[in-house]
């Protein structure tokens, strides 16, 4: 066994968390390939929150079934991939203190089933790792001046380096402009105090033609606007 984090112990067959750290969780050796079925008996003692349920563990990834989550209003799957956070489903529930429930997370192939005192609470498919989109894009035309306004926007905490290929509108090499939202922190917001934490700026780069290379930051909103000729 392999405790994370929590205050862990074990007595008359039974593990015990006492702690008051959150997503307090404890890894047990099990053989997680193909097809399988997770059992677990689990009952809440005190507190606000409920269970959370690790499956598919490895080094960066893994996924979660949250029970009694969000302040015990809600039961739900969540996903993490690299790093990334996702939330894959979420239904209204929640548990009773005192009260012993059976967990089952029932695998087969790329499909989970999250079965909560005997009733189906959400079936779900397992993303695949890499799956998780970090860069969402939207192209339109400024037709009075001929650019080309792609808006770019990554999610990802490290910078990202997108292919950018833009085909039969007469794209030349040259110089375009841009303009970047961005912070070093995802939680920086601008403030009474501090109305300028966060600004946009402008600035130019050199592209090779249609096809190019271009750095997003890391957390950030980025528009290049791209000179065409037809």
């Amino acid at each position: 066994m392999k405790c994370h984090r929590g205050d862990w112990h074990a007595k008359e067959g039974k593990l015990f968390q006492t702690g008051l750290d959150i997503d307090t969780f404890i890894e047990l050796p099990v053989d997680c390939s193909g097809d399988i079925v997770y059992k677990v008996k689990a009952r809440k003692v005190d507190g606000q929150e409920g269970f959370l349920v690790y499956f598919r563990v490895n080094e960066r990834d893994y996924l979660r079934c949250v029970i009694g989550g969000w302040d015990n209003t809600a039961h739900g799957v969540e996903t993490f991939v690299d790093g990334d956070k996702k939330l894959l489903v979420k239904t209204d529930g929640k548990i009773e203190a005192g009260i012993w429930y059976d967990i089952e997370i029932r695998i087969k192939d790329n499909m989970a089933t999250l079965i909560l005192g005997g009733k189906t609470i959400h079936k779900f498919q397992i993303p695949c790792r890499g799956s998780h989109e970090k860069i969402y894009a939207s192209v339109s035309k400024d037709i009075k001046n001929q650019n080309l306004i792609v808006k770019v926007v990554n999610i990802s905490d490290v910078s990202e380096n997108v292919e950018i290929d833009i085909k039969g509108l007469g794209v030349k090499p040259g110089e375009i402009q841009t303009l970047c939202l961005t912070s070093e922190d995802e939680w920086d917001e601008n403030t009474l105090e501090d109305p300028v934490k966060i600004v946009p700026v402008k600035g130019t780069s050199e592209i090779k033609g249609s096809n190019f290379s271009y750095q997003f930051s890391a957390n950030s909103f980025t528009v290049l606007r791209i000179p065409y000729s037809k």
